[in-house]
């Protein structure tokens, strides 16, 4: 009786993890790159009821979303740059805030990891005396790898807690020949090798936006008044 009752125990334990594939998630989690003016923002915060972590200006572009909120902005509702110590804040709000938010805008990351090297570099300078300003060495690369692990961790579970979509923004880098040949690809977030390996394994889609002339060599994109400029995205 008692080796019956401990079988159906765990009989139901494990079927109490067993569901049907169409009552899972849905929630988005996605990482989003491209070159600059490419759509990223505007795709980004066409969620709903989105809120943008600013990392680097782009307000802009989605000034008509009036669903959207900004952070961070200073008291007279002008955004402002971002520091690391933002992000806490805004995650912590994120966690226990009285909020209807339901997609979370991290826009871009390339300049909140840039933001989180800042942080580091001036900790560092601050505990050696001796150290130049501006030095980036291992122990740097390697303290900045998990201050965005930790961030991109915890802004996953929020996510998930509380039912809302997470969308990362990125910059992208064209590679060299030689680094095209080796990795099959022409273009890649713009991260250091480190970052960009975590970065894009923890989403579960990756995408890249693009603009339908950008075969063209030249970073510029000269078009006339009159000629509209066709977006697309790859998988």
């Amino acid at each position: 009786m008692v080796v019956v009752n401990k079988r159906t125990k765990r009989l139901q334990l494990v079927q109490s993890r067993i569901i049907p594939v169409a009552d899972t998630s849905d929630l988005l989690y996605m990482l989003l790159w491209g070159r600059v003016k490419s759509g990223k923002t505007g795709f980004a915060c066409s969620g709903p009821k989105p809120i943008m972590l600013m990392a680097e200006r782009g307000q802009m572009t989605v000034r008509q979303r009036r669903s959207l909120q900004v952070f961070p902005v200073n008291p007279d509702g002008r955004p402002r740059p971002v520091r690391w110590k933002d992000t806490y804040d805004f995650l912590y709000y994120l966690r226990y805030g009285e909020h209807d938010r339901e997609t979370v805008v991290i826009d871009t990351m390339s300049a909140l990891v840039r933001a989180g090297l800042r942080f580091i570099n001036k900790d560092e300078e601050a505990r050696d005396d001796a150290r130049a300003p501006g030095i980036t060495d291992q122990r740097t690369w390697g303290r900045l790898a998990v201050l965005v692990t930790e961030f991109m961790e915890e802004a996953e579970e929020i996510c998930a807690n509380r039912g809302m979509h997470l969308i990362y923004t990125a910059q992208e880098r064209r590679l060299n020949e030689e680094q095209s040949e080796s990795l099959g690809v022409n273009f890649v977030p713009d991260f250091s090798p480190a970052i960009r390996s975590f970065v894009t394994e923890k989403p579960s889609i990756l995408a890249r936006t693009f603009l339908e002339n950008e075969e063209d060599e030249s970073d510029d994109i000269e078009v006339s008044e009159s000629e509209k400029l066709r977006f697309g995205m790859t998988f």
